[in-house]
């Protein structure tokens, strides 16, 4: 709803404005009585109004210096005049400074309304075209984010996008996220609501508190489960932003939702370069605390890890054994890690780096069959006492108990490893469908055949692996087409195709029309 203001030393003139037109009907809220034009922009300085409805003289300040210095201030308020004179030379001055209309004293009322009525039509117009802009910059901005916390290099002319790219480069930054402690959340879309609220309802949080402080902005990472922001300095420090950003953040989203929220802070970055590395440190310390403490802000240059300790001991073949339910494997695996350690001057510090490492692997796991990992912590290990400080004996036997308990669940959920397996497959696809996949990739990520790999897809989603990583493509596809940012050539090199004739016949394979009558049809669809 729009504001009017009006402003006349005659309090029945005033009330008479109130009552000549329904206010409400037309769209407006009436935001205050001024008795001159000093009075209004005291009240202009606490309350933004769209349409101002004056009178000329009046004492202390008149209506013509009060639009002079609404035009000084570059006020947007569209300005309409009302007063008990006919001198030319009024009216001219008000022209002069953009007023809509110069109404005669006693009121007409048709022409008052067809005066406000154009305004409106024009109000909606500049929101509508703004909410367009702002949306645009957004998904740029957003778009380059991703990019940024991937890469840590932007183009130059990625500056110009509302001027942000300097704010960034002059500040101080660092990368934090908002992780939702289970993973059914990340199948929720705008329409679905769980724990109840949407996704894009967190999103709009963190948005709009960053945009109070003046120290961020939001991005969606490829990871369903979770959120991100790029925080700088800008008018703070990043104390502050440890101290009242996060904290404020916390409670907001808290507010609206029952689900477990975890915020994870990376380690300042001083360059784009360093960008990544703040962000991987993000949701390691966010992953930590929802293993070890649960909801709550996990800041990581407080928590006890060093993640230059990373160790050239590979735990993904744990890993493996435990998805295979492969218990003599992962015995075997344990008794290589405690040679590892063994051969280290500084063993305790190290394989708490490799155990935090296995333990958000086993998370991940623990999420895809339904179950929680910090139970079995708890249970355990007691995992209020897993600590640095622990002794190497400790820390292989945390690991231990940790892989073999997972790989039990695993067993008893999901009666097999097929199932398991496919899930973890298909949601690596699901989020990679962009870069060069086949089987021999996956094969070499999940330690399987090519063809056994080429099997579970048959079986379980009907389709071959090339139909269905295209039918995720197509998708994706048609959601950019949609929002109309890309061209197409940009949509098939965003979605993983270098052959924009082969993307051209995969789309109309599945969509039956082609790109363009896809684009056609949606805008047609909009306007109808």
């Amino acid at each position: 709803m729009y504001k009017v203001l009006f402003v006349d030393d005659e309090p029945n003139i005033c009330e008479g404005l109130k009552l000549i037109i329904d206010w409400e009907s037309e769209g407006f809220g009436i935001a205050g009585v001024a008795r001159n034009g000093s009075d209004a922009l005291k009240q202009l300085e606490s309350t933004a109004v769209d349409i101002i409805i004056t009178d000329v003289r009046m004492p202390e300040m008149s209506g013509i210096e009060l639009i002079k210095k609404l035009n000084e201030t570059r006020n947007g308020a569209k300005v309409i005049i009302i007063s008990g004179f006919s001198e030319f030379e009024y009216a001219r001055e008000a022209l002069r400074y953009g007023v809509r209309n110069y109404i005669l004293k006693p009121i007409n009322r048709d022409m008052l309304e067809s005066t406000v009525r154009s305004i409106k039509k024009e109000l909606d117009h500049e929101r509508t075209n703004e909410r367009s802009l702002k949306k645009q910059e957004n998904f740029i901005r957003e778009k380059l984010l991703v990019q940024l916390v991937k890469t840590g290099a932007w183009d130059q002319t990625d500056y110009d996008v509302g001027g942000w790219g300097k704010i960034l480069t002059d500040s101080t930054c660092c990368v934090s996220i908002v992780l939702f402690g289970d993973n059914r959340y990340a199948d929720c879309t705008p329409r679905e609501m769980k724990y109840g609220i949407s996704k894009q309802i967190v999103k709009e949080i963190m948005s709009n508190t960053l945009e109070k402080h003046k120290c961020g902005y939001v991005f969606e990472p490829e990871q369903k489960d979770l959120l991100g922001a790029l925080l700088y300095s800008g008018e703070y420090d990043m104390s502050y932003i440890k101290e009242v950003v996060l904290p404020e953040l916390y409670t907001d989203i808290q507010h609206v939702t029952s689900g477990e929220i975890i915020i994870g802070l990376g380690n300042e970055a001083m360059s784009a370069a360093a960008i990544p590395e703040s962000y991987r440190n993000s949701c390691r310390a966010a992953k930590w605390q929802g293993l070890v403490h649960g909801a709550g802000i996990a800041i990581y240059d407080n928590m006890e890890m060093d993640c230059n300790s990373d160790s050239a001991w590979d735990h993904s073949v744990l890993i493996s054994k435990v998805r295979q339910c492969d218990e003599a494997g992962i015995l075997h695996e344990m008794e290589r890690l405690s040679h590892y350690a063994d051969s280290l001057q500084q063993p305790n510090k190290v394989l708490y780096s490799i155990m935090i490492g296995i333990f958000m692997e086993l998370a991940t796991i623990m999420n895809e069959i339904g179950g929680d990992l910090k139970t079995i912590l708890d249970n355990e290990i007691d995992a209020g006492n897993v600590s640095a400080n622990n002794d190497v004996l400790q820390q292989v036997a945390f690991i231990e108990a940790a892989c073999v308990k997972t790989a039990f669940h695993i067993k008893e959920k999901c009666g097999g490893f097929d199932h398991d397996v496919l899930n973890h497959i298909v949601q690596y696809v699901n989020c990679h469908y962009n870069t060069d996949l086949n089987l021999a990739i996956l094969s070499n990520k999940f330690f399987l055949n090519q063809g056994y790999i080429g099997k579970l897809f048959k079986k379980h989603t009907g389709m071959g692996f090339i139909d269905y990583l295209n039918g995720v493509r197509m998708e994706k596809a048609a959601k950019l087409l949609e929002e109309g940012y890309l061209k197409t050539y940009e949509v098939c090199e965003e979605v993983g195709y270098k052959d924009l004739n082969y993307f051209y016949r995969i789309f109309k394979k599945f969509k039956g029309v082609s790109p363009a009558e896809y684009k056609k049809t949606v805008r047609m669809r909009k306007f109808s």
